[in-house]
């Protein structure tokens, strides 16, 4: 085999690892959701969703954050 098709077929063993970890991950999400649903009245299960995505989003909000910064493209008191 040539150093392409080598280095073809470890981005391609890598892209399934990747993919079946995430086909995982899913599953397990969508697992404990039903689980949470289940054993959660209503509102705890609003609480908890909303708990989650403001969980998800925090990280965008910080990494935007740091680049608005980084840029210098604030205003200087």
């Amino acid at each position: 085999m040539s150093e392409a098709s080598k280095a073809l077929q470890k981005i391609i063993r890598g892209m399934g690892i990747v993919f079946a970890g995430t086909v995982i991950l899913m599953f397990f999400g969508f697992l404990s959701r039903e689980v949470v649903a289940r054993y959660f009245s209503t509102s705890e299960y609003g609480v908890f969703n909303l708990v989650l995505t403001v969980w998800s989003m925090a990280p965008v909000v910080s990494s935007l954050e740091s680049l608005y910064f980084r840029t210098g493209r604030y205003h200087k008191i």
